[in-house]
């Protein structure tokens, strides 16, 4: 899924652990049965996984987040994934209408 990204800030840092957890997690956000379609990055350093990104749907942030803590190696999940209802409204009620 392309719009799952690994942060490359200081990636010289990164240890080769903290690697292997964050494309694990995203491996693993790639494979789940619900498509995550946005952007969500993240980045690990010694276990702590910070999530950066935004989705439709509370649900959809919720579930990232228990995702990415089922992974081998990460202690610790920081949730900074940002919820866009706007991107999760259809269309109005009023342009559901149809003349009668």
């Amino acid at each position: 899924m392309p719009g799952l990204v690994r942060e490359d800030r200081n990636q010289n840092r990164l240890s080769h652990r903290d690697a292997e957890i964050e494309e694990s997690v995203l491996e693993t956000l790639r494979t789940t049965s619900v498509s995550f379609g946005e952007s969500i990055a993240c980045r690990c350093r010694d276990g702590r996984l910070v999530m950066t990104g935004t989705l439709p749907l509370y649900y959809l942030k919720q579930l990232a987040q228990e995702s990415a803590g089922q992974v081998e190696g990460v202690h610790v999940v920081i949730n900074q994934i940002q919820v866009d209802f706007a991107k999760n409204s259809g269309p109005s009620k009023q342009s559901e209408a149809r003349p009668k």
